[in-house]
């Protein structure tokens, strides 16, 4: 039960980061507001900014003044991440793309524990 919880709150804050990059064109150092990204996810405010505060405790987004939301630099790396294909089975082991896998599994080492602290804090 947690293991799919878990599952389904990290798609949730890729999507809610991927959303927020595609709000603001990938620019950086752009603000959205969380209405903007509820109404691109398809979920009600209430929960937006509660996911939205969320991520911003796992340091993924910044909120600012509890209506407007910006992608720090993971969370950027998130959405970014997320959209890339995944390396192909038949990848040496020491390819580019298996290096680059694993230092984007390097930085999500640093900020999953954040993100699992959250999800039992509101067990």
């Amino acid at each position: 039960m947690v293991l799919g919880a878990v599952a389904r709150s990290r798609s949730l804050a890729v999507r809610f980061c991927r959303a927020l990059s595609e709000e603001t064109d990938g620019r950086l150092l752009r603000w959205a507001s969380i209405t903007s990204a509820a109404k691109r996810l398809g979920i009600d405010q209430e929960e937006a900014e509660a996911l939205a505060a969320d991520l911003d405790d796992a340091s993924l987004v910044r909120v600012g003044g509890g209506h407007s939301v910006i992608l720090e630099e993971a969370g950027r790396q998130l959405a970014k991440d997320a959209a890339k294909p995944g390396p192909s089975l038949s990848l040496k082991q020491d390819g580019p793309l298996v290096q680059q896998h694993t230092a984007a599994a390097a930085r999500y080492a640093q900020v999953w524990p954040k993100i699992i602290f959250w999800i039992g804090a509101r067990r």
